[in-house]
């Protein structure tokens, strides 16, 4: 599907996207759980308090972000939110904050927000280059990044209301030792299902050729709707959609801003493995620094 030019008044005007539908939503999400209570259920064992509280609030944009561009019906909206409110309160996405994630995720700059491009589209980069396996990589530290790719995107959706993102996919120098189609999967899922209703497109930026049978493989996996949000450029061309003041330096803008920041408190990865015990044996932790550190070189 075509994204529309402007998230906050978008060119259609579907139900999904009008008032009294939204409100019929919140309602509807709101009976269950006044019948939880009812029947002697506490709400917060359904979904976590302070998305409760965004539901009874009038902020629409709580709803809507969660929402589908295609709509279909009251009863699939409502399947859609209750499915996704259980989801963020499985992973606890309420209690993260930036010092949640490891000092050298930030440094990476495998994944960060940017400033929005020329249709005010929030941007999300995720550079392929920097994405290679840790040598001793295990369920902790695979969740973790895949916790830090959603912390980025919740923080761009719920600090920007009414305004849709962008994620970009930054292909540039990236070989085949960087591709991971189980992550290629996750961010697939977690877009679709989470994320539908705040994404404007996905661009993918100087794609290899040597990627065209994965990119094939993984156009596979999209539904028609998605596919319609799928757009390509190359480093000629990225001007076309995002000024080059509002670029990184690496992609030939002129933005300063610092897309290395490290927030104030972030632990080092070293703090977090040993607070979670996850490593017995020093030597591989020794091995994890030095993953990382070659990592946050070559960004």
């Amino acid at each position: 599907m075509p994204a529309p030019t402007n998230l906050v008044t978008p060119a259609k005007t579907e139900h999904y996207f009008n008032d009294e539908f939204v409100q019929q939503v919140r309602n509807t999400i709101l009976e269950r759980l006044e019948l939880a209570d009812n029947n002697n259920c506490d709400d917060e064992l359904i979904y976590d308090r302070a998305d409760v509280e965004r539901l009874k609030s009038n902020d629409d944009w709580f709803i809507r972000r969660f929402l589908k561009w295609t709509p279909t019906s009251l009863s699939d909206a409502e399947n859609v939110i209750h499915q996704a409110l259980l989801w963020r309160k499985s992973i606890k996405i309420n209690s993260w904050n930036e010092s949640t994630f490891p000092a050298e995720f930030y440094q990476i700059a495998g994944c960060f927000s940017y400033l929005p491009d020329m249709e005010g589209h929030n941007l999300i980069i995720v550079r392929l280059r920097i994405h290679k396996k840790e040598p001793n990589s295990n369920q902790w530290l695979e969740t973790l990044a895949r916790h830090y790719f959603i912390h980025v995107l919740e923080q761009i959706v719920s600090k920007n209301p009414n305004r849709g993102f962008a994620l970009i996919f930054d292909c540039h120098k990236a070989s085949l030792s960087n591709v991971d189609l189980d992550m290629a999967r996750f961010i697939i899922s977690t877009l679709s299902n989470y994320y539908s209703g705040a994404i404007g497109y996905v661009c993918i930026y100087e794609l290899p050729w040597i990627f065209n049978q994965i990119w094939r493989v993984v156009r596979s996996w999209l539904d028609d709707e998605a596919k319609k949000i799928v757009k390509f450029a190359t480093i000629s061309n990225i001007n076309e959609i995002v000024d080059r003041n509002n670029l990184p330096d690496y992609m030939g803008g002129t933005c300063e801003k610092n897309y290395r920041h490290v927030p104030k408190g972030a632990p080092t990865l070293e703090e977090l493995v040993i607070s979670n015990d996850i490593f017995s044996n020093r030597k591989d932790i020794v091995k994890m620094n030095e993953h990382f550190q070659k990592l946050i070189k070559l960004s």
